[in-house]
């Protein structure tokens, strides 16, 4: 039994890893490796997440893509993930997730998928209502697909957008362009790790706050500062990169 020697449980360890302010503050992929570190073992000086598809899985995908229209033959694709289950102080409006990918759609031209969990709804359908009535082909698949079958399709995805969630660091690990939304919370703890990767933040005296929901009633400024052309325009930096 092996952590971190806090938060009462040294006891119950038989290799407890000193716990210091400095690995605090640390990424969190730093913060869980500096135990390996501590322990012996060998720990990359980058480490990157990677997620590894099969090739089944992505057969699954273009099959599934082309029988809803998305045969990417005329069209790249876009996908936006508008939820967090965290709570509200981690959720870009859905408007301004319209908005971006409207903008981006624009320039490629792209469709858009939307995902989430069935706790996501609300959210999916807001992004999904804002898209089609400025005409972007969209699919909304909040609830409607699981976890690997998520994968298979954020992996032909030319640019995800998205909060801070799961589906940020599955993005990030599949090596899919991902376009990071932060409000309440820090990017330099839990940001997505990859070399495709953009954050989008903006220097508030109250974010971050680490709140589930803001404390200031109707507030959410660190969200109401992020304008969508702030994203769009990290996106086609990203993109500008990665061509």
């Amino acid at each position: 039994r092996m952590g971190y020697a806090r938060d009462l449980r040294t006891l119950l360890l038989t290799k407890p890893v000193p716990f210091t302010e400095d690995i605090k503050r640390t990424h969190h992929v730093y913060y869980y490796l500096n135990i390996v570190n501590k322990l012996g073992g060998v720990v990359p000086a980058e480490p990157r997440p990677v997620i590894s598809l099969k090739r089944e899985e992505l057969e699954w995908a273009r099959c599934f893509l082309k029988e809803k229209g998305f045969s990417g033959a005329d069209e790249a694709l876009l996908g936006c993930a508008p939820g967090a289950s965290f709570g509200p102080a981690k959720r870009w409006p859905p408007g301004r997730f319209s908005a971006a990918l409207e903008g981006l759609a624009r320039d490629l031209p792209a469709g858009a998928l939307i995902f989430g969990g069935l706790e996501d709804t609300r959210e999916a359908e807001a992004v999904e209502k804002g898209l089609t009535g400025v005409g972007v082909r969209c699919l909304n698949l909040a609830g409607k697909v699981n976890l690997r079958q998520f994968m298979a399709l954020a992996g032909r995805l030319k640019l995800f957008i998205t909060n801070d969630s799961g589906p940020m660091h599955i993005a990030a690990a599949l090596g899919v362009p991902t376009v990071a939304v932060f409000g309440s919370t820090d990017p330099t703890l839990t940001g997505p790790v990859g070399s495709r990767v953009r954050v989008v933040k903006k220097d508030l005296e109250c974010s971050p706050c680490f709140k589930r929901e803001c404390p200031e009633p109707f507030h959410y400024e660190c969200f109401e500062a992020v304008k969508p052309w702030d994203v769009v325009e990290a996106a086609r930096g990203l993109l500008g990169e990665v061509v």
